[in-house]
């Protein structure tokens, strides 16, 4: 569907005028803290972010001796990614027009434009840490930080003049849909559990009866981040 309506609006002259509109817009009310701030984005969530996210998640795993939640990340991360790089190939859509922007802060780059792909690996990032936390207070810290990253990331996205508003959202409506099909398809084959009843003591139901038998003790291979404020909820999650 992404790449569908990525063929529709290059074929779209009223679309791609709405877009440019915006960019003049707010690439014109760029100032020296916006530009910094939209510059240093561009940098740090730069083409090679998130092949060096993926080792540093991975290294970071071996080191906790907690690989097989680490592995998860990792590919959570790096599925969206490289799905709506292929997306770019499909669709080829020119980058906008450098003739709307007043304030040029970047070079322009030489790959297409749809979708966005610094939105992209900003948003797996974020549905990635959503997805492997447990609790309901953590995640929605998390929801809440994710969605001011990513709007974020858009802006500077737009505001830069490197992208059409339209790239960002696709990204942005694109990545969670797959981020979330690829979890299901992890937990399938037992690289990330899916979340499991607790009890009153926080832990998983049937961990300690695993535990005391000696079969399934401390392997090291935690695949979520516990909340301890669950189990002051009163309830379990599931």
């Amino acid at each position: 569907m992404t790449v569908i309506v990525g063929r529709l609006i290059t074929a779209a002259p009223a679309i791609e005028a709405l877009d440019l509109a915006w960019i003049r817009r707010a690439n014109g009310a760029l100032g020296p803290f916006t530009s910094e701030l939209a510059s240093g984005i561009d940098l740090a969530w730069g083409s090679g972010a998130a092949p060096v996210a993926v080792a540093v998640v991975i290294a970071a795993g071996i080191l906790a001796r907690r690989l097989r939640t680490a592995l998860g990340a990792a590919v959570l991360i790096a599925v969206p990614w490289g799905v709506v790089h292929l997306e770019k190939v499909m669709v080829q859509r020119p980058r906008p027009d450098p003739g709307v922007i007043v304030h040029v802060l970047v070079p322009d780059p030489q790959s297409f434009s749809y979708p966005s792909g610094h939105t992209a690996f900003v948003t797996a990032v974020c549905c990635a840490v959503v997805i492997l936390l447990r609790g309901r207070r953590r995640r929605l810290l998390a929801v809440v930080l994710a969605v001011g990253l990513v709007l974020l990331t858009t802006w500077s996205r737009v505001a830069l003049g490197v992208h059409h508003p339209t790239d960002v959202l696709a990204s942005v409506m694109t990545t969670p849909a797959i981020s979330l099909l690829v979890a299901r398809a992890l937990a399938a084959l037992g690289v990330l559990a899916p979340p499991t009843p607790r009890g009153r003591d926080g832990a998983p139901v049937g961990e300690i009866s695993r535990g005391a038998s000696g079969t399934g003790g401390s392997d090291g291979n935690t695949d979520a981040v516990d909340d301890p404020d669950d189990t002051a909820d009163g309830h379990n999650e599931r």
